[in-house]
Parts: structure tokens; sequence; C-alpha cells
């Protein structure tokens, strides 16, 4: 198998070296087979390494940017691009597509203009922006040729599939897109693509109820994978088929498939599915009472959680803190020099002054020497003052590029689209950090039991002191859940008593929730808050679900009493709002007042029956008006959801 990759990766070079003797600006030379073979060793990292693959990609970019080289400058902003899409790096993914579009659009290569708008359109549907995503594949398949087929063309049709499945305002075409994918893979040979979206189709029918015809195509998907020895998707096909068989609650194979998928994951260094592997077998453990296995599992997943974004992200941030710190202390000293030099400068012409007027004989001469001294000084003055001007914009660029940083890290704690997908049946999410980084933050987790937990966070301040007690609230909910804690009030009576003892009991300050357990059997929703109240609508009713009025992790709620309500569910239109204050704390309109709590809730009631797609396009224009010129003042988190199933989609 080791010697077909090496065939593929040779095969793509000679590819690449004949298409840039036949189309490039730049004869064949020794210089395109020396980026050739970085070319080779990125491609081939990208299969088992993504760091190595990073590694190779950057110095192939370095490279064709010293010699001029677009071709290959091209080919590696899209070895770039690709790789922070896996690591769901969108922003950098986007910039670099966007650098591949231009060079494609220089050299009217329809293909790769082709493959990029495709790349372009999954980094936005990954961002759940299905309506642009669309936009794009269509863009793509305008100027793809129709004919030979090639691996975009089964890539680009697939993606379509996925596309008519997320947007509920275009026709069902979905099976049509797959089996049509299905067909051109198999034309052209392209086993690798192929066991690409049979795994997509797989989780589509699952999601479906359709679980033992989604089993056997992620069999299927999985003998692909090993064919073409791409280890990094035999671990994620692990886990898909350890997840199918916990929805069937056969517990036994669930076990199995998570073990294969932490042995594969080990291989290729992959932590983040090694930590997802874990918390879906502490539930499979729970439910064979395997109380052993159960606290090994969850030992480990403290220990992977630690070393996937723990430890990173308290060290960055206390990084961030200490620095802009010194930064604050920098500047001040830089302006006390300069008053410094300033007023040197005035004593010294005032010298010279008098000492012109009282000695006429020796007026010139001492004018002469003064006016020299005087130059020598303010060019040294100025030397000083360029050099620490540029000093103060390089810091202030690492600060800029360390707060970008800690937001990547801060975005990896938040749930992804697909973990807000299988909690909620449909959902709308407006999240606008008022920073870099937010105290505002949103958490969702799956139950072994059939249930789940979705939850809207603020933490008090914003920036990077929120920031900070995000990743402590988060690591409390976490623990919580670890150690078995399932209702709403439990888990705040155990958050509130982890951030005492964290904090040491010494801030006033603390955070507020919205908490809701959502029981996909018995369709009842619990709910429990500090601060955040639940908005709920029923029969085309509203009705306010409060919450206690205390933060957790105050010392002033030492006298709390956290009550827990249920919802039972009417009919799959059950609408459910969770939200910060962030949006109806926020100046705007015409008198530049507050929003207000009653008008956002008149707000949500007016527009709760629109699907969720537009919905989240309505919240985000309504704070836009509303907002106009003035300056964001808080972080913003508003959160729709309904979790009921439409019995005309089973």
């Amino acid at each position: 198998m080791g010697s077909t990759r090496r065939f593929e990766a040779w095969l793509i070079v000679i590819i690449c070296l004949f298409t840039k003797a036949t189309f490039g600006q730049n004869s064949f030379s020794t210089d395109s087979s020396y980026l050739a073979s970085l070319l080779i060793e990125a491609t081939q990292a990208s299969h088992h390494n993504l760091d190595s693959s990073m590694y190779w990609s950057d110095i192939l970019k370095t490279e064709a940017e010293i010699r001029q080289d677009t071709f290959f400058l091209g080919k590696a902003y899209t070895m770039l691009g690709n790789l922070h899409s896996r690591q769901a790096n969108h922003d950098a993914a986007m910039q670099a597509f966007q650098q591949v579009l231009s060079f494609s659009l220089q050299q009217g290569d329809s293909t790769t203009m082709a493959g990029t708008y495709h790349n372009l359109g999954k980094s936005l549907e990954w961002q759940q922006q299905f309506d642009q995503a669309y936009h794009y594949y269509l863009k793509a398949k305008a100027v793809l040729p129709a004919r030979p087929y090639t691996s975009i063309h089964g890539i680009l049709t697939n993606s379509l599939g996925n596309i008519h499945a997320l947007l509920s305002s275009l026709p069902d075409s979905t099976e049509y897109y797959y089996n049509s994918s299905v067909q051109i893979r198999k034309e052209i040979q392209d086993t690798a693509s192929l066991a690409y979206v049979t795994h997509d189709w797989a989780l589509l029918k699952i999601n479906q109820q359709q679980v033992d015809t989604g089993l056997i195509m992620l069999r299927q998907a999985r003998e692909g994978f090993i064919q073409t020895n791409q280890l990094w998707a035999v671990a994620q096909v692990a886990h898909s088929l350890g997840t199918a068989y916990l929805v069937k609650e056969d517990y036994d194979s669930a076990v199995y498939w998570y073990q294969i998928c932490i042995s594969e994951a080990e291989k290729t260094g992959n932590s983040n599915a090694i930590l997802a592997a874990y918390r879906n077998l502490a539930p499979s453990y729970q439910a064979l009472g395997q109380l052993e296995k159960l606290a090994d599992a969850q030992a480990q997943i403290i220990q992977y959680q630690d070393s996937v974004y723990g430890s990173r992200t308290k060290s960055e941030i206390n990084r961030l803190e200490t620095q802009l710190a010194l930064e604050a202390q920098e500047r001040a000293n830089a302006e006390l020099e300069q008053q410094r030099a300033v007023q040197e400068a005035r004593l010294a012409t005032q010298q010279l002054y008098l000492i012109a007027s009282g000695l006429a004989v020796f007026a010139l001469i001492g004018l002469i020497f003064g006016l020299t001294k005087i130059r020598r000084r303010q060019q040294a003055f100025s030397d000083t003052l360029q050099a620490a001007n540029q000093e103060i914009n390089k810091q202030n660029q690492d600060i800029r590029d360390s707060l970008a940083y800690a937001q990547h890290l801060q975005q990896a704690l938040l749930p992804t689209s697909s973990v807000l997908s299988g909690v909620l049946r449909e959902y709308a999410l407006l999240y606008r950090p008022l920073g870099f980084v937010s105290g505002d933050f949103y958490w969702a987790e799956q139950l072994g039991d059939g249930s789940s937990l979705i939850a809207t966070i603020d933490c008090t301040g914003h920036g990077v002191p929120g920031a900070m007690l995000s990743v402590l609230a988060h690591s409390g909910l976490q623990e919580a859940v670890s150690t078995g804690k399932k209702e709403p009030c439990e888990i705040l009576e155990h958050l509130h008593e982890f951030l005492q003892v964290n904090l040491q009991g010494q801030t006033q300050d603390g955070l507020e929730i919205g908490l809701c357990r959502i029981s996909h059997k018995t369709n009842r929703l619990s709910f429990a808050g500090a601060g955040h109240s639940l908005l709920v609508v029923q029969r085309n009713e509203l009705q306010r679900v409060p919450a206690g009025r205390f933060s957790l992790g105050s010392t002033r709620a030492s006298q709390r009493q956290i009550l827990q309500q249920e919802v039972e569910a009417v009919d799959y239109r059950d609408t459910f709002f969770l939200y910060s204050d962030g949006f109806h704390d926020q100046f705007g309109g015409v008198e530049g007042r507050k929003y207000y709590p009653k008008k956002l809730r008149d707000w949500l009631y007016q527009n709760h029956s629109l699907p969720m797609p537009q919905l989240e396009q309505a919240l985000d224009q309504e704070f836009d008006n509303w907002i106009g010129g003035l300056a964001q003042v808080d972080d913003v988190l508003v959160l729709g959801f309904r979790p009921w199933p439409n019995p005309r989609t089973k």
C-alpha cells in the first residue's frame, strides 16, 4: 500500500510538470523539479500527519515565492487551505483559497478555478453559511468543463447533495446528487473520494433514522479508506460506526468501534479524535455497568482535554495578559522620554538666546555652535522616536497576532455545527464577540441515555478577563458531566462549587447561565438557570421561564436556590430561546438608546415561526440595523432552537 501512495504522489508530480511546461509562465527547469518534490512531501504527509504536511506546504510556498512561480505557489496555497480547513481554521483557509482563485483567474485555468470555488463553498458550509456556500458551488459548476470527468466533478456533485440536504428551501434532490457523485467516482476509478462520499451519505441515512443502512455504508467507506491508506479517515469512520451503534443502544459494538478509533487515531497523533472517542465511551461503559472502565475513560477525558486545549489556552491567556501590561508600561515610558527630550531642547534654545543677547562678539560663534548641537540632538531624538514607534508598532502587531491565536483556541472550545445538529433538530445562532476573545460562549453535550445538554453562558466582563473565566467555566461543565451529573440543577450546583474552589472564593463576580436538558425519548425539556431565563413559544403563546437572580461562583450567591422546571412538548413547532444581555444592552436606534429586554422578547416572539436559517439571518440584520454607526458595547449571544422531531419527516 505504501508503494501505491508513492506512485500516486509521483503521478501528481508528472501531471504538475506537464501542466506547467504546457501552460505555465516559465519554461521547465530544475527549479520546477525541486518545487514538485516539495509538493510530493506535502501531499504524502497530508494522509497521516497534518503538522508535517503544513511544514512542507509552508516551505513550498516560500520557495515558490522566491522563484516567482505562481503555478506552484497556487499548489502551495491549495494545500494550506485544505489543511487549515481540516483544523477548523476557516478564516485562514478562505484567505489561502482566495490567493489560489487570483492565480487561476490570471492563468485562465478553469479546472483549478472550479476546484477553488468549491473549496471556498465548503469552508462557508462548515461555518453554516449555507446560502453563500451554495452560491460558490454553482459558480464552480458553471466554469467546470462537462467532460471528461475528473475528481472535482465527483467532489462538487457530492457537495451539492450535502447542501440540498441542509437547505430546506431547495428541492429534495439530495439522493440524486449522491448517486451522480458515486457514478462519477466509479467511472474515473477514484476509490479514495468514493469512500468519502459513501461516508457522508451514511451519516445522512443515520440522521434520517435509517441506521442499519447507514452501518452498511460506513463499513463500505471503511474498506475504501483502508484500501487507499488514509489513516486519518480510518479513525474518523470508526468513530462514526461507534456513534451509529450508540444510537441503536448496542453498547458492546459501540465500545468496540470507539476503541478501534482510539487505536487508529494514536497512529497519526490525532488527539481530538481520541478525546471524542473517550467522551462517547464513558456513557457506553455506564450503560453496560462497567464502572471501572467508566472511571478509566473519565480519567482519559480529563487527560486529553487538558492536552488538547486546557493547558495551551490557560498559558496563552496568561501570556497575553502579561504582555498587555508590559506594553502599556512601555508606552507610558516612551511618552515620558519624549516629553523629557522636548523639554531639554527647549531649555537649550533658551540658553542660546541669553548668550547671544549678552555676548554680541561671540554671538555668531555661539549661535552656530548651539544650532549645530540642537540639530544633532533633534536628529538623535528623531531617530530615537522613530525606533520607538517601530518597536511599538511591532509589539502592537505581536499583540494582535497573539489575540488572534487566542481567538482560535477559544473557538476550539465551542461545539461544532455537527455537534449542535446532533443535539438540536434545528437552530439559529447569533454570536458576536466584542473583541478577539469573548466572555460569552455556548456549550453542548450528548449524554448516553438519549438526552442532550445545551447552554448559553455569560462570564463577567469581556475580552481577556472574560475569556479566562470562560475557559474555567467550560472545564467545570465538562467535569460535572464526566462525574455522571445529568440534571441541570445538579450541574449548576457542581459548577458553582467548582468556581468557588478555583477562584478561592475571592470574587464577587461570576457568570450567568441558562442550561437545558432535552430528552429525545420522552420529548421533555428540563431547565435551570442563574441570570439567564428561558423563552418558550408553544401554541403561538410566549412564556418566560425565570432563572435565579444570582451569579454562579460569586461570594454573593451563598443564599442561592437553584430551581429546575420542566416543559412538556406540544408539537414539533415548539421554539425555545436562550440569550445573554449583550443584545438588549446595546445602544442604537435613532435616539441612541438601549434595545431593552422587552423589545428583544417581542421581536423573538414576532419572528419565532421563521425557518431557523432565515431567523438567524433576520437576527443578524436586526442587530446591524439597530447598532448603525455606534460601537458594540458587549459580547452578543442569542440561541434559538426547535428540539422535537417533525412527524412528517420520520
